[in-house]
């Protein structure tokens, strides 16, 4: 577009020089302050653990030149090797010291970088497909997960709504069934509901209720409810979706979610009305 052509021109050297005006006095001298403190306080840790390792070590080293020196006084010669290799050993840590005292003093210098204009570049959203029917709805999603409810009620199933727990889960609804006369188990469901406004529209799933569904196997049931602000809602009903609909589905990758198109819910699920 014309703005966005207009958007990518240059600016010219006077407004980068305005800009980096700017940039200097809003970001680099603040961040160049922040960093200063940084520095003083590191510097002010260093300084004392440097003094209190390197006056330690002096010390001792003092003592045993102290010590080698006496006997030396009193005419053991034997020592006197010892004792200039005590000295020698003073005069180094003193210096080591100074030196490292020295080069601390430059931790606390900052300096600011030079700012230089680089490009020009347009920032946009993320292009996304169009996902005809896919807004989300909260009112749409809580007519469907109320449908949901009483049809587990109404064939003698006790659903439980965890949606609300943001657990990561990747299902709305744990609906446990009658215990098997044969086998003494309780049949469990994990559903995914989705709702729709109208008839024939399509559902998405995001890539962890999809990947709970490759889990989970027979057990993951997805729930459409088509048409849940008419009068007559419509439920298609799908058992273990990411085999049945493997084939079917579209990775919309900017938005991580699996396009499930209303033919195809319609062709693979149990419809009730």
């Amino acid at each position: 577009s014309e703005t966005a052509s207009s958007t990518l021109n240059p600016p010219s050297p006077d407004e980068q020089q305005a800009l980096e005006k700017w940039l200097k006095g809003k970001v680099q001298f603040p961040l160049m302050q922040e960093e200063s403190g940084k520095r003083k306080r590191e510097l002010h840790i260093r300084q004392d653990y440097l003094k209190k390792a390197m006056e330690a070590a002096i010390s001792e080293a003092t003592k045993a030149y102290i010590s080698l020196s006496g006997k030396v006084a009193k005419g053991d010669d034997t020592y006197r090797v010892a004792r200039d290799n005590a000295q020698n050993k003073v005069r180094t840590l003193t210096e080591r010291y100074q030196n490292k005292q020295h080069e601390l003093t430059y931790l606390q210098l900052v300096r600011p970088g030079r700012l230089v204009y680089l490009g020009t570049a347009l920032v946009v959203p993320p292009v996304e497909p169009s996902l005809h029917g896919m807004r989300n709805d909260p009112e749409v999603e809580a007519i469907a997960m109320e449908y949901v409810m009483n049809y587990e009620q109404d064939r003698g199933w006790t659903p439980e709504d965890i949606s609300q727990r943001r657990d990561g889960s990747g299902f709305d609804i744990r609906s446990v069934g009658p215990q098997k006369e044969t086998t003494g188990t309780l049949p469990i469901r994990r559903i995914e509901v989705k709702g729709r406004s109208g008839i024939n529209q399509d559902v998405s799933l995001t890539a962890n209720e999809w990947r709970k569904a490759q889990q989970l196997g027979d057990t993951y049931w997805l729930y459409v409810v088509w048409n849940c602000k008419g009068e007559k809602p419509q439920l298609l009903t799908i058992q273990n979706p990411a085999l049945v609909l493997a084939g079917e589905v579209k990775e919309v990758k900017q938005v991580t979610r699996y396009v499930l198109k209303a033919n195809v819910l319609s062709s693979k699920a149990s419809i009730t009305y």
